[in-house]
């Protein structure tokens, strides 16, 4: 969620890099990762996104083999 996404990154940026981070997490919403149809290949953020794999399967994380 929204409340939970504030909440994670908050305590990592300094008090005047919010705002500029929250516009650009509104562009990168707007421009590459929509909810209908996200644009996962040309994210950079694909390779920490749990969503990625849903949407285009050949970018998901590697899953482990247990021994």
């Amino acid at each position: 969620t929204a409340e939970q996404a504030h909440a994670l990154l908050e305590p990592m940026l300094q008090p005047a890099e919010v705002y500029p981070f929250h516009i650009q997490l509104i562009k990168h919403g707007r421009r590459t990762c929509s909810a209908r149809k996200p644009d996962c290949p040309a994210c950079p953020l694909r390779r920490a996104c749990p969503s990625a794999a849903t949407f285009h399967p050949a970018l998901g994380r590697a899953k482990r083999r247990r021994p």
